[in-house]
C-alpha cells in the first residue's frame, strides 16, 4: 500500500492507500449520476466554469472530461475523488 497518489497512465487498482481522516482501509468505487428518463452514468469531471446552454443544460462539447473514481474509506466513510483518466 502506498499514500502516494498514482501517476497518470497507471491503473487505479493500485491505488491502496490510508484514510488521510482516520488511516482506515479505502476502498475503491464510483459517483452514479442520473441523467433524463434516469439514463445511468458514471461521473466525470469537466474543466472550467459551467456555461449554461439553451436546452440540455451546461455545455460540455470542447471541453476536456475525465471519469471520476472515488473511494471510501471502510471505517468511517470519508470519500476522495480523482480525475485521471479521460472520457
Amino acid at each position: 500500500m502506498t499514500d502516494e497518489p498514482r501517476t497518470e497512465g497507471e491503473p487505479m487498482e493500485t491505488k491502496a492507500h490510508a484514510c488521510p481522516k482516520c488511516d482506515g482501509q479505502m476502498e475503491e468505487g464510483w459517483i452514479l449520476d442520473l441523467a433524463d428518463n434516469s439514463c445511468r452514468r458514471t461521473s466525470s469531471w469537466v474543466k472550467g466554469p459551467p456555461a449554461e446552454g439553451l436546452l440540455f443544460g451546461p455545455v460540455i462539447r470542447g471541453k476536456e472530461r475525465r471519469s471520476v473514481t472515488a473511494y471510501r474509506c471502510a471505517a468511517c466513510g470519508f470519500l476522495e475523488l480523482y480525475a485521471v483518466e479521460p472520457c
